[in-house]
């Protein structure tokens, strides 16, 4: 089952052979908050990349090489959930963002500001696109925000910010970021505004129907997160190639 994209989502998602990772946020049919969030990778030496759930949160896991071309198995946090002020705020991204996020949420800042800081990108050699995504709820009101860190040509230490607040979100739709735009060489990052796509079913019929077009040679591992907005019952469905 493939997901109905419109004519935007199927030029950005549906015939990108490369968006390198996919971030959905919004709302299911069914009264819950959703995260949708899937890794490809073009490296056969990356392609042992899986998501795996820690203390109730998602982890994903990676082979790195070192100098002496000998791997070491790491991972990096990719939710995080905690209570702050009487609301319940859901966080995710593809880098220590996520830590920059529960901590800064703790300290009282607000998001997306407090990712505008230098820790959050300068152990990023490579130049890759960060986004993330936040959840927050009260009550049964869900808000949604997004952001993107994109390191600038020109220098490796300069970092360009896109934030995407209060998105409006109808009930069986999501907003989607990617990191790429497509399968170029050399990659180009995705400089647009989060746009639209589905979340119609629960999180298996999500996640099974995004993994379908994501392209097979590429595609590594993708999860599922729902959020009771009621009950605040959590939810989880992984993938795995």
């Amino acid at each position: 089952m493939y997901p109905k994209l419109d004519n935007v989502a199927q030029l950005r998602l549906g015939k990108n052979k490369f968006p390198g990772q996919v971030l959905v946020i919004g709302k299911n049919d069914s009264n819950q908050a959703i995260i949708m969030y899937a890794v490809l990778s073009r490296a056969p030496a990356f392609g042992e990349r899986h998501f795996h759930v820690k203390d109730k949160e998602i982890y994903l896991s990676f082979i790195r090489h070192n100098e002496d071309f000998l791997k070491r198995e790491c991972e990096h946090q990719t939710t995080s959930s905690l209570k702050i002020d009487g609301k319940s705020c859901y966080a995710v991204g593809n880098g220590h963002q996520v830590s920059a996020i529960t901590n800064g949420l703790k300290d009282g800042n607000y998001f997306p500001g407090l990712l505008n800081s230098e820790w959050t990108h300068k152990n990023d050699v490579h130049g890759t696109p960060r986004i993330s995504g936040l959840i927050t709820l009260k009550k049964d009101i869900a808000e949604f925000s997004m952001s993107q860190i994109l390191q600038q040509e020109t220098s490796p230490k300069d970092s360009e910010y896109h934030c995407h607040s209060h998105l409006k979100v109808s009930d069986g739709m999501g907003k989607c970021l990617l990191a790429y735009d497509g399968d170029d060489d050399p990659l180009s990052s995705f400089r647009y505004h989060p746009f639209d796509v589905p979340l119609v079913g629960d999180i298996k019929t999500i996640g099974d129907s995004y993994w379908s077009i994501l392209y097979h040679k590429y595609r590594t591992a993708l999860f599922v997160r729902s959020i009771d907005l009621s009950s605040r019952k959590v939810n989880q469905y992984l993938i795995r190639y």
